[in-house]
């Protein structure tokens, strides 16, 4: 999870500037993630970007 948080990280900074709130919302983006259905993901990396 920690290489998926390092990938997420830049893109989630230049929405949205604040380093805690990018650590809190790659959080939930990971813990929505997880918890879902991954049966038609075909890419999981382009689908915690989108």
């Amino acid at each position: 999870m920690k290489n998926c948080q390092n990938l997420l990280f830049p893109y989630a900074h230049n929405i949205l500037g604040s380093v805690e709130d990018v650590k809190d919302a790659i959080q939930d983006v990971l813990t929505k993630h997880l918890s879902t259905k991954k049966n038609h993901i075909e890419n999981d990396i382009g689908h915690l970007i989108k």
